[in-house]
């Protein structure tokens, strides 16, 4: 459970689709106590495909690697052969 200014926030989720292709993150409609409903922000697809025609991605990992206090994303794409990471520090925030 997270807190923050005193009271407790609902955790955001992190989902992999494995074979999907797909990592997505379940974000908290609201804060209220009696809404449990969550908005889904899709993060990363995998475009490559494996040999048996599979878009497979790993476990992602949310946790702060650099010690800044700003958590990064961290997702193993197979297909792609590639360790992607994401960061949700604004200062680091590159436009594409």
């Amino acid at each position: 459970m997270n807190t923050h200014a005193g009271g407790t926030n609902k955790p955001h989720i992190l989902l992999s689709s494995d074979d999907g292709g797909e990592i997505d993150i379940l974000e908290p409609a609201s804060q209220a106590s009696d809404d449990w409903t969550y908005n889904k922000q899709t993060v990363y697809t995998c475009t490559a495909e494996t040999s048996g025609g599979l878009r497979t991605v790993g476990t992602p990992k949310a946790f702060d690697a650099d010690g800044t206090g700003i958590a990064e994303l961290f997702i193993p794409s197979y297909a792609e052969n590639k360790l992607l990471m994401y960061t949700f520090d604004p200062e680091l925030a590159v436009a594409v």
